[in-house]
């Protein structure tokens, strides 16, 4: 059976890149869909801190139950950072990074890789290059948390190589815009997003990300500074290469 593709939709909060994953959707329904940080363990830590939310009950005595902390230092990290959560400590920058981190490799290990080997494409609102851009605005330096990104697909014993897109979507827009665009939208504004200065640090991010040639098969900037549906009109162009 032939391999599904892994398509990655990323870019700058206020982008419209919700928009696009709907129409999406909508061409491509066979594909199996997702977003992160996720919905299931440390995702669901990671969005709750960010969005200043109430976590389930439960959930952080969940997450220490994934990833073997005994075999590899980066869940020995993660499970240190999960108890100094619960003991009431707020992770710092590269800690909320790193929850995101083991929310890919759970995703990688449990959803995506099982629906790629069975032929179906994935498509994810975002993935690593979220993490290095709103990193990198954070002030943590992107190569520093690319080898923590590495050591973390290094902790799977079934990740491999397998972590890279075949596809990868950068949606562009700038700073002063998607903030505006943000304000009227009415969605939770999280921790990333309340200062311009820290979007401008974000779109800069992406822009190092794009020229990179290690981090994906194919990178495609898109100028989101358009109409819905002219910007889908390339998107659905470059999938259908893809696909």
């Amino acid at each position: 059976m032939e391999r599904g593709k892994l398509i990655i939709v990323d870019g700058i909060s206020g982008s419209g890149k919700g928009r696009q994953m709907e129409l999406i959707k909508a061409s491509w329904p066979g594909c199996y869909f997702n977003h992160e940080p996720s919905g299931d363990l440390y995702g669901c830590v990671a969005r709750s801190i960010n969005e200043h939310t109430p976590m389930p009950e439960g959930l952080l005595d969940a997450c220490l139950l994934y990833g073997d902390s005994k075999k590899y230092d980066f869940w020995n990290r993660l499970h240190e950072i999960i108890i100094r959560i619960k003991n009431g400590l707020l992770p710092d920058e590269l800690e909320r990074q790193l929850l995101i981190m083991a929310d890919r490799i759970y995703n990688l290990e449990t959803k995506y890789l099982p629906s790629l080997a069975n032929g179906t494409s994935v498509i994810i609102d975002r993935y690593f290059p979220s993490l290095l851009a709103y990193g990198f605005s954070g002030g943590l330096d992107m190569d520093v948390l690319w080898q923590w990104q590495e050591n973390a697909f290094a902790s799977s014993d079934i990740i491999g190589a397998k972590w890279m897109p075949d596809l990868m979507i950068i949606f562009d827009l700038n700073a002063e815009e998607a903030t505006a665009r943000l304000k009227s939208s009415g969605k939770i504004i999280d921790v990333y997003e309340e200062k311009i200065e820290r979007m401008k640090k974000i779109r800069e991010g992406y822009q190092i990300l794009a020229k990179r040639q290690d981090i994906s098969k194919k990178t495609v900037v898109i100028d989101a500074n358009r109409s819905p549906e002219e910007i889908f009109t390339d998107v659905k162009r470059e999938i259908d290469k893809v696909l």
